[in-house]
């Protein structure tokens, strides 16, 4: 079939002028490469001037750019739309214009199911459990989620009228929010877990983790820990500065914490820039599961390296992809691999997954060690992601009586979720410390949830006690914080406990160590 004559579009020559500037940015540009410019120069206005679907040239060019970054086999390196690095941004810097209120939906009614510290929503008294009405001028009511959400985002000191409802109280209450920089906390709380342990959980790496994270722990070596967990389960990574920083809190000043391969092969090393803020003998466990990546892997590395830190739980992800962001026009960005980490003793962090993964990692995978040794001589897995010392999985079984509750609830968990708000501003103010639930709360409990369609049995229905736990739970933190949550259920978690138990016994770090399985990880 004859093809119609091409015509010289504007947009056609700007991507001719766009690969004529990357090849002039090579070396020594081939024939070749300038033919393969011209032919996207044609495929782009063929497609602009005879698809059968109308493109704008914006849809198009976009398009062609993602289509070249998802060819790389690289499923970390992202073009980002304006909205989607907004997002993105607000993942690893833990920042965005709002008032400091994560939101849910119950029964068609948007719930704050938890205010964030040093907010304009904590100022202005909003609580866990206060009902949206009202955004602005307009009624919520039948709102889907993300159009509140929204609503209540905006740039920073403008003002957002919201009223709210609060349950056991009549009339409405209206507030005039200022919007600002709200900080999500990379450190939501710390507690101490016995009286000799405190405990950190990091659950991302944003540009105040180190700081935050620092503060942590020596409050709690003040308040008397003499150990310490440090919790990056679930952490997907985020800042690597912040690792940096975080490793630093452990580590001599000027320790090797990770080294950053390039395709050309140069070797960089990033180090600890200031003293540890606790002394070396002060035992740590760290916790890490399928869940830790990126940067929290840098941190468990480098404390593993060291023999500063028991790593404990079960095998992180195994991300360790340096990705640099590099602005383009129109608010777009493209997030593009351009290293991989290491650690100080020369293990490669990432794990490949796909073909196209382990074809990327081959030029630096070929040859690696399996096992390392440090310093002490303990035996470390060099065979991607990070490897506990040892081995603890945590506990799958069911608590008694929730499979009982969930068959009871069926799809009325926003229902659930309402009436324990009920529940929480009518006894907050009489929980005790260890979190009791007094056998009235749990049959009031009980009878609200009956009112409300939900059949659970009498008292005695074998999900009682999971009614007391979920009740409980929520009283503790609406009254104490997480932190007396915290203390009051890590003997159900089978991973913390364990740390707990082995700092309990180790009155130092090579105390610690050396209790240890020794050579490969073994679970206990």
């Amino acid at each position: 079939m004859r093809l119609p004559p091409l015509r010289p579009l504007p947009c056609a020559a700007a991507a001719a002028v766009f690969a004529a500037a990357v090849l002039a940015g090579a070396a020594q540009p081939d024939v070749p490469a300038q033919d393969a410019a011209k032919r996207l120069n044609q495929v782009l206005g063929l497609v602009l001037q005879h698809h059968v679907d109308s493109l704008s040239v914006d849809s198009v060019m976009t398009r062609a750019a993602r289509g070249l970054v998802g060819e790389l086999g690289d499923p970390y390196s992202t073009l980002y739309s304006p909205k989607e690095l907004a997002a993105f941004d607000l993942s690893t810097r833990g920042r965005y214009g709002g008032v400091g209120m994560l939101l849910e939906q119950q029964e068609g009614t948007q719930v704050v199911a938890r205010v964030y510290p040093n907010t304009p929503a904590e100022r202005a008294g909003v609580k866990e459990g206060d009902m949206i009405r009202e955004v602005g001028a307009l009624a919520t009511k039948g709102w889907p989620l993300t159009r509140v959400t929204d609503s209540l985002k905006g740039p920073e000191g403008t003002p957002v009228r919201v009223v709210f409802a609060r349950p056991g109280e009549g009339a409405p209450r209206e507030r005039s929010l200022t919007r600002a920089v709200v900080r999500l906390p990379a450190v939501p709380f710390a507690a101490r877990l016995t009286s000799q342990v405190g405990y950190v959980p990091l659950q991302q790496f944003s540009d105040l983790a180190g700081d935050e994270t620092r503060r942590a722990v020596r409050e709690l070596l003040a308040a008397g820990a003499k150990g310490l967990v440090l919790d990056l389960r679930g952490n997907p990574g985020g800042l690597v500065d912040q690792a940096v920083d975080v490793a630093g809190i452990f580590l001599p000043q000027g320790a090797p914490v990770v080294q950053v391969r390039g395709r050309e092969g140069v070797l960089e090393t990033a180090r600890t820039t200031t003293a540890p803020a606790i002394p070396a003998d002060v035992p740590l466990v760290v916790l890490v599961d399928g869940g830790s990546a990126s940067a929290s892997e840098i941190v468990a590395g480098a404390l593993q390296d060291h023999d500063r830190a028991l790593v404990l739980g079960t095998r992180s992800f195994g991300k360790g992809l340096v990705q640099a962001v590099y602005p383009l026009e129109g608010g777009y960005a493209l997030k593009m691999t351009t290293a991989r980490w290491h650690t100080p003793l020369g293990r490669a962090l990432h794990r490949a997954r796909t073909h196209a993964d382990s074809v990327a990692a081959a030029g630096v995978e070929k040859g690696a060690m399996a096992t390392v040794r440090t310093g002490t001589g303990r035996t470390l897995a060099a065979d991607g992601g990070i490897t506990p010392d040892v081995t603890v999985r945590g506990d799958t079984t069911p608590l008694p009586g929730s499979r009982a509750l969930q068959r009871a609830v069926g799809t009325k968990v926003e229902t659930l979720a309402r009436v324990l708000g009920e529940m929480t501003f009518a006894h907050q103010s009489e929980v005790d410390a260890d979190g009791r639930v007094p056998a009235p709360w749990r049959a009031e409990f009980v009878e609200r949830l009956r009112a409300s369609g939900i059949a659970v049995s009498p008292a005695a229905d074998s999900a009682g006690e999971a009614l007391d736990r979920m009740l409980a739970t929520r009283l503790l933190r609406r009254a104490r914080g997480d932190s007396a949550v915290a203390r009051r259920w890590f003997g159900d978690d089978r991973v913390l406990r364990d740390a707990v138990t082995r700092l309990e016994r180790s009155a130092s770090t090579v105390a610690l160590l050396q209790a240890a399985p020794q050579g490969a990880p073994q679970t206990p």
